[in-house]
């Protein structure tokens, strides 16, 4: 789970980044998963970022999940905007349903009013 503000914390990279070294050891990936104002980071996208390149080369590569919070981006005032790839819009029952399937469940950032 990604909480941090992309504006304002390393979250997303940093969780991008242990992301890419476990799927190098051969863990199994599930999801990642925006929440709070770690969902801003799927809002306009650029296709060309290191990161989002990264993140889309997680996704094929290990078939990770790269769900962001509809509630969150509803509270941001992002309700209906498009999400780019590798990006998709989910929910509760998403994180809820990657929380049973994991062994270990990792947070990033820290929420911020």
């Amino acid at each position: 789970m990604v909480l941090g503000d992309p504006a304002n914390s390393q979250a997303l990279r940093l969780a991008a980044r242990m992301l890419e070294i476990a799927g190098e050891s051969g863990a199994t990936l599930d999801t990642l998963f925006l929440y709070h104002k770690g969902a801003y980071a799927a809002l306009n996208p650029h296709q060309d970022s290191p990161l989002i390149r990264q993140l889309a080369a997680l996704v094929t590569s290990t078939g990770l999940d790269c769900v962001v919070c509809r509630t969150a981006l509803a509270r941001a005032g992002a309700e209906g905007l498009p999400l780019l790839a590798p990006f998709r819009l989910g929910g509760l029952a998403d994180w809820l349903g990657a929380v049973e399937r994991a062994d270990r469940v990792l947070r990033f950032g820290a929420p911020r009013a």
